[in-house]
């Protein structure tokens, strides 16, 4: 008996719930059960395996019927990343392994995107808010109580080590502060991840007007906080920042913006002078995850800033890329692991400078689609302003980390991004 489309999308939008669910508890569920298991690396596939469902169901769904999907704009462009990925990487030839891990940090994600569109009628604004914000609610909590409860003894006695996440992670330069991570796979992680609730709850106290939606964003803020990410911080504190000016008059909206620009480039010019070593040392401890001590930048800072020119060697040395899996933490299934710090140096040694532009115009898309949408003052405006101004804070905090390089933000952003870019009009 063959199944009908209605059926189809239903059990393929049943099944993109349950991971929206499950994947902010990923990291912990592999590392705790996958310490008493085997087949660790399976269980560590099943998100690639339920996406890969949903895209076959939604793929036979759009063969029956073709107007379900609209090849828009922004649809064109994730096709041609998807494509000149795969180009890229067998004119690369960077092996199987790497290949394979670099298909499930970058194209999963996008078939994901592609797919969610086609569901997007079974996540109305409610049930995509609920579905983000009870799991962040759980992570929130064991993020805040960590350092008290779920200490690095009795993380280490549920399977947490040195090959899978270290039981305790302090600041380099202050070894008695433990950066959380909660169920995430790092602090980096965990604190990127928050800045998807965080906002979330403040752009639905601002359109609803319901302060009490704020408690949810200060709770989020605490949790962000005490990871000790610097990348996810300034993340959170831009994301605000749009979300707060762009649901202001488009007049204020202006000048707020102009005003800004110019104060950030004359605070850039100030501070490029001054040497926090050795002039704030006291701030600089919380600041400057590396040896401060002689008064000159070392240790894990140092260490960024090599990865970077590394990265722009690599890059200036073959622009057309070198294929998936060549870059990032897929690179560690090569001889040569490549770590750059930096989520955009990766795409472009991935697939290339022309494969960063494709990148930056898929998000510019996205973000001028959904400024449009938050505007206006229905359901779906909340959303909007939140996901325009989760792309700024996470594309910023990109720049210093491999942020769309972890499954849990990028799986939960790109569904949310194909979501609502499905639910509004362009």
């Amino acid at each position: 008996m063959q199944v009908n489309n209605k059926s189809l999308l239903y059990i393929a939008s049943v099944i993109l719930a349950v991971v929206l669910v499950i994947m902010p508890f990923h990291a912990a569920i592999v590392t705790i059960i996958g310490s008493h298991i085997s087949f660790k690396q399976l269980l560590q596939a099943w998100k690639e395996i339920l996406i890969g469902i949903i895209f076959i169901l939604t793929l036979i769904a759009y063969i029956r019927d073709r107007k379900i999907f609209k090849f828009d704009s922004i649809n064109i462009i994730a096709i041609t990343i998807f494509a000149l990925s795969i180009v890229i990487t067998l004119a690369g030839n960077p092996g199987a392994t790497a290949v394979i891990a670099g298909i499930k940090t970058n194209l999963v994600v996008l078939a994901l995107f592609l797919s969610a569109q086609m569901l997007s009628n079974y996540f109305d604004s409610d049930r995509l808010i609920k579905l983000i914000l009870y799991p962040a609610a759980a992570v929130i909590v064991i993020a805040i109580l960590q350092p008290w409860v779920f200490t690095p003894d009795l993380l280490a006695q549920i399977g947490y080590n040195q090959n899978s996440i270290l039981p305790g992670q302090f600041i380099e330069s202050s070894q008695s502060t433990i950066r959380v991570f909660s169920t995430l796979g790092g602090p980096n992680q965990l604190g990127t991840y928050l800045i998807i609730p965080a906002v979330l709850c403040l752009t639905i106290a601002i359109k609803r007007r319901q302060p009490i939606w704020l408690a949810g964003y200060i709770l989020s803020f605490i949790a962000l906080y005490m990871t000790h990410s610097r990348s996810a911080l300034i993340g959170i504190i831009l994301a605000t920042f749009i979300a707060v000016v762009v649901s202001l008059k488009k007049k204020s909206q202006l000048i707020i913006f102009a005003a800004t620009l110019v104060l950030s480039l004359s605070t850039i010019l100030v501070f490029s002078k001054v040497n926090f070593c050795t002039q704030f040392p006291q701030i600089t401890t919380k600041i400057i995850h590396g040896d401060c001590n002689s008064g000159v930048l070392g240790g894990s800072d140092l260490q960024h800033i090599n990865a970077l020119k590394s990265g722009v060697d690599k890059i200036s040395a073959r622009p057309i890329g070198y294929g998936l899996g060549t870059a990032g933490p897929a690179s560690f299934y090569t001889p040569n692991p490549l770590i750059v710090e930096n989520w955009y140096l990766q795409i472009a040694i991935e697939v290339g400078i022309l494969g960063l532009i494709a990148y930056i115009v898929f998000f510019a898309l996205l973000i001028k689609k959904f400024y449009i949408s938050s505007q206006a003052n229905d359901s779906n405006s909340q959303i909007s302003l939140a996901l325009l101004s989760i792309i700024v804070g996470v594309g910023v905090s990109a720049f210093f980390l491999h942020s769309l390089a972890d499954s849990t933000l990028s799986i939960i952003l790109f569904a949310i991004l194909g979501i609502q870019s499905a639910r509004v009009e362009s």
